[in-house]
């Protein structure tokens, strides 16, 4: 039976933030660092490429730090683009 592993980029450890994503043991992945993306104080991010046989599935996950106005964090995340 697999286990679940926790992936997570930490923003600030001190504070808490940082965005994760749960994937199974058994399922082979690889970080996705070329495809992350943080802005400080605005949105976080985390990519992965899982595999299965000779198949590679991309699955992500923003996030926009609390506190933030959505508006400047989609204009920040245009900007950096």
């Amino acid at each position: 039976m697999a286990t679940t592993l926790y992936i997570v980029i930490e923003s600030n450890p001190k504070r808490g933030g940082g965005v994760g994503i749960y994937i199974k043991s058994n399922i082979h992945y690889s970080l996705r660092t070329d495809l992350g993306l943080r802005i400080e104080g605005g949105l976080e991010s985390i990519f992965i490429e899982a595999k299965s046989n000779d198949d590679g599935l991309i699955v992500g996950g923003i996030q926009r730090v609390p506190g933030t106005n959505t508006s400047t964090s989609i204009e920040q995340k245009q900007t950096h683009h």
